[in-house]
């Protein structure tokens, strides 16, 4: 049996991927979910899951790329805002500053980070994993400062760089390193990691009695409904995708939250 994570990023991002998260929840096609604490939405989705189990398979979805930063000194970074003092992500298509930070940028980066992982536990919740936004936290820099300060924190689980899909062979010897450094931070959540269509293309190769996460990203269309024509962008999986996946789970899956139940 291969337990299955199925987590919707981006929960608070905004009105439409928090509620289209919360019905996808409601119909059993995610498993759980990581907050963006970062944006004004926030609030108002925790308000919203509060006294449904969703409230407690939550975890942080750290974000250092879009939108605008909790603290002021990141604010003064080129390498990760703008003159508006909000994420350009700079940094994050930048070879060099994904594997080393600059000490100002070091410092600014630990402070905002603090602040996101605080907020998320001041606000009551209780599933202490961590993912984030456009992956940052795999990004060597980033993890070497996020890991040692979510483990202080009483952070417990990790989300692992993707390593099932179609990967060339340097990027392989790179996740397996940021892997293992993931590991021995915090621990991993899962054994395997991907989006939807390696999911599709590769779950039947998986051994049994390990876990698969996949990301998904819930969304509702312009006329407000769940959008299930399957014509939106990788990035913003459709409903129907999940919801015909999910309804008829293989033999060999069991649908999972990172405690191992549902």
């Amino acid at each position: 049996m291969i337990r299955f994570i199925v987590n919707a990023d981006d929960f608070g991002f905004d009105e439409n991927r928090t509620k289209a998260i919360l019905e996808a929840y409601r119909e059993g096609w995610i498993s759980t979910t990581t907050a963006i604490v970062t944006t004004p939405w926030f609030p108002k989705a925790i308000e919203l899951a509060s006294g449904s189990r969703l409230s407690r398979n939550i975890g942080l979805h750290l974000n250092l790329t879009e939108g605008k930063p909790l603290t002021d000194t990141i604010k003064k970074s080129p390498l990760f805002c703008d003159s508006d003092g909000r994420f350009n992500a700079c940094f994050h298509h930048s070879l060099k500053y994904r594997l080393f930070l600059p000490s100002f940028e070091k410092k600014a980066v630990m402070e905002e980070v603090e602040a996101q992982l605080n907020l998320y536990r001041q606000s009551g919740l209780t599933c202490l994993h961590l993912d984030s936004h456009h992956h940052v936290h795999t990004d060597i820099s980033i993890a070497n400062i996020v890991l040692p300060m979510a483990a202080r924190l009483g952070f417990k689980g990790v989300r692992l760089s993707r390593n099932l899909g179609n990967i060339s062979f340097l990027k392989k010897i790179y996740k397996h390193f940021i892997n293992s450094r993931l590991g021995r931070g915090l621990n991993p959540n899962s054994d395997y990691f991907c989006n939807f269509n390696a999911m599709l293309e590769r779950v039947n190769a998986l051994p049994d009695n390990c876990t698969l996460e996949v990301m998904t990203h819930p969304i509702y269309s312009r006329d407000g409904a769940p959008d299930l024509s399957g014509e939106l962008t990788e990035f913003h999986w459709s409903c129907r995708r999940i919801r015909d996946f999910c309804r008829h789970l293989p033999d060999n899956l069991q649908l999972v939250d990172y405690e191992g139940t549902l």
